[in-house]
């Protein structure tokens, strides 16, 4: 009964344009989360070369141990 209930409030409300999170959010019961994987694993980071050439010559020019 309570699974005929919640169908049909969910059919009442689609019929209405809401849709399920916010018929979940208005019945009190939590949306399932949907967990995905790691979206950034085999991704590459940017490396700009003229920002790691200036880093270098500001180093070589600083020398010391600082310059390194």
């Amino acid at each position: 009964m309570r699974l005929i209930r919640a169908l049909l409030a969910l059919v009442v409300a689609l019929a209405a344009g809401v849709t399920a999170a916010e018929a979940a959010v208005a019945s009190g019961r939590p949306s399932p989360v949907v967990r995905v994987g790691n979206p950034y694993l085999g991704a590459r980071g940017y490396l700009n070369r003229d920002y790691g050439d200036k880093v270098n010559a500001a180093g070589t020019a600083e020398g010391g141990a600082l310059g390194e």
